[in-house]
């Protein structure tokens, strides 16, 4: 109780919100799991694509996955009835390694499985990266779990691969490697790594990474063909593309960018996108720069899981759970120096909860996500010490090209 009554009043509140919603969905998930057929509000989450992945693969039917969208969406319907909501592939062929055993589970248990082993996952990940798992971290990262449980997403996967990776790049360097080659089935959550370790000079992190990555490869190729390959490169990917451009609805309200948040008050794909790529290479030069500058690894760190949100367009609600666990690590650092009713620990506490808000507020035509996160990056990189320094060399270069009065007269 003393533990609890230590958190903020936003975070205590988001906190038994997030126990009550938490407590929901695991009655829901025992109450369908064995139920025939499955229960349309309760198949459509992404797993339904997990499963289905899982089944063609048993069924020697891969090659349906990376080809037109209608032969693929035909098995989900098939499975789940025919007024199926929309669904699509995305994602490469070497994902299947992750998720084919699935198919040997009901969809219920199945997903119920996918959620166990991935949350531990995840948990284990958060520890290590934060440094505990007290009641603090605990509240902040629940509101997350309850928005990727309620999804049936892989986020519990792909956060405990990035922040596995961060906690162990200096001590497990060729685990931390194996992580990040698991992580390219999120490339788009992994495109800072390769300049993190490249600034850090983390060369067996980077060896690693890449033999991973072909070895899934080739295994992939080895189960599934060189076709699953090449459809996934001239189906998937262009299809993916027209969805990116023509997005609409629930899944729209769930991206977390300025790309996401412009698209939901009307501009179009071509002005969005512009509009995106002049916040987010700024944040990239910035980020880039703070990994070659700043000293602190947990600082570094901090850099590339929200400049990763700040710079991609494409993120969603359910990959927050790196947000998460870094807003928990900031409120531990801050905690040691900070005043008793520190402001900024209610900035991380909004960081932490916006899985469960951002669609509502996005819905009302509030871009929380983007603009939380845009803050909370912009402290961490003051924080940092990186806004200080770069300041200090802007000055130098000035002073040593400025000329002299004399030269000016001359």
């Amino acid at each position: 109780m003393r533990d609890f009554a230590k958190l903020d009043i936003l975070l205590r509140a988001a906190f038994i919100l997030a126990l009550i919603a938490l407590f929901g969905i695991v009655v829901r998930y025992v109450a369908y799991s064995f139920e025939s057929p499955v229960p349309a509000a309760f198949s459509n989450k992404d797993f339904a694509n997990y499963w289905i992945a899982g089944q063609l693969v048993l069924e020697g039917q891969s090659a349906d996955l990376f080809g037109s969208h209608p032969l693929y969406f035909r098995h989900l319907t098939e499975a789940f009835g025919a007024d199926y909501p929309w669904h699509s592939w995305s994602y490469p062929p070497h994902y299947l390694l992750l998720v084919w055993w699935t198919g040997y589970f009901g969809y219920g248990v199945g997903l119920a499985v996918f959620m166990a082993v991935t949350g531990a996952l995840f948990i284990y990940a958060t520890k290590a990266f934060v440094g505990r798992m007290d009641l603090c971290v605990v509240a902040m990262v629940l509101p997350f779990a309850v928005c990727n449980l309620w999804a049936g997403q892989n986020g519990f996967l792909t956060a405990a691969l990035a922040l596995g990776a961060l906690a162990l790049r200096a001590d497990r360097p060729v685990i931390a490697g194996v992580l990040l080659g698991l992580l390219t089935i999120k490339p788009q959550l992994g495109f800072l790594f390769p300049l993190l370790l490249f600034a850090e000079r983390r060369w067996m992190v980077i060896v690693s990474a890449g033999l991973t990555t072909l070895a899934l490869i080739a295994l992939s190729v080895l189960f599934y063909g060189v076709e699953a390959w090449n459809g996934y490169l001239a189906t998937v990917l262009p299809y993916q593309s027209e969805i990116m451009q023509k997005l609409e609805g629930s899944f729209l309200l769930m991206l977390t960018s300025f790309y996401g948040g412009l698209r939901n008050w009307g501009y179009d794909y071509s002005e969005a996108i512009v509009i995106h790529a002049a916040l987010a290479i700024p944040a990239l030069l910035a980020t880039i720069y703070g990994f070659f500058a700043v000293k602190d690894p947990d600082h570094r760190s901090l850099l590339l899981l929200l400049g990763t949100f700040v710079i991609t367009p494409y993120a969603l609600i359910y990959d927050l759970g790196m947000i998460a666990a870094a807003a928990a690590m900031i409120t531990i650092k801050r905690s040691h120096a900070a005043p008793p009713k520190d402001p900024l620990r209610y900035l991380m506490t909004i960081a932490a909860v916006l899985p469960l808000c951002a669609m509502s507020l996005s819905r009302a035509g509030v871009p929380a996500a983007p603009l939380i996160l845009s803050l909370l990056y912009g402290y961490v990189f003051v924080a940092s010490g990186a806004l200080t320094r770069l300041k200090k060399q802007s000055g130098r270069t000035g002073m040593e090209v400025r000329p002299s009065p004399a030269a000016m007269s001359d």
